[in-house]
């Protein structure tokens, strides 16, 4: 079992969070624990001058979109379903597409992860990671400033999504991205490097991750030198 976080530990990464957020509009499609609702109303809907939705529907969602006009994230619950949060991505893209989008899970198998990591989420963290501060909440909330995105280590597949991922697997393309990672590129330096749009750039990182079976960037660059793929 983890430790627990100390409570100066504890209070000193909610206010972190705070700060990474307190400028930005958030809307929730949530169901879930009562604590951890509890835990992200105090967190996200106080101490803000910026709106912040709690919505119960796709159409309270649709609403919510329409009037908050430049929502930086929308956080959701697997609770709600695999179509529902497909359609809640597809409308946050289509009415606000720099929104970004956090999934928060009680639990999930590898193959559930994988099923969302496809469908354009930006972040993945476990309900118990947020009840224990353990620091995923705020890494999430750093990546996306980045235009990057976060996949809680506590959820990442177990196995690699192809028996011994190496240099084989990759494209061209993706392992001249993954060069830029190991020089500690951002998606911005990736996308002027290749020519490209900064979600395309993003898009060749995350197939990266998924090739490796890893939860972010820098693990992938630590797997690949491991690996001697670098």
């Amino acid at each position: 079992m983890s430790k627990l976080p100390s409570f100066r530990t504890y209070a000193s990464r909610i206010e972190e969070i705070r700060a990474e957020i307190i400028d930005s509009d958030l809307l929730f499609w949530f169901q879930g624990d009562l604590g951890t609702i509890q835990l992200l109303f105090t967190l996200f809907g106080t101490k803000s001058d910026r709106p912040r939705f709690f919505c119960a529907s796709l159409e309270e969602l649709d609403a919510s979109l329409r009037q908050s006009r430049s929502p930086s994230n929308l956080i959701l619950s697997t609770s709600i379903g695999f179509a529902n949060v497909d359609l809640a991505i597809e409308l946050a893209s289509r009415l606000s597409p720099n929104c970004r989008t956090l999934l928060i899970a009680k639990k999930i198998t590898a193959t559930a992860a994988q099923r969302y990591i496809d469908s354009g989420i930006d972040g993945l963290i476990l309900e118990k990671s947020i009840i224990r501060q353990s620091g995923a909440l705020l890494n999430y909330f750093k990546a996306v400033k980045l235009n990057e995105t976060y996949f809680d280590p506590a959820i990442a597949p177990r196995e690699p999504l192809l028996d011994t991922p190496g240099l084989d697997t990759l494209t061209d393309r993706e392992f001249a991205v993954l060069l830029k990672l190991a020089e500690g590129c951002t998606n911005d330096e990736i996308s002027v490097f290749l020519g490209c749009s900064i979600y395309t750039a993003r898009d060749h990182v995350n197939v990266i991750i998924r090739k490796f079976g890893v939860a972010n960037r820098t693990a992938a660059v630590v797997y690949a030198i491991r690996n001697e793929i670098l």
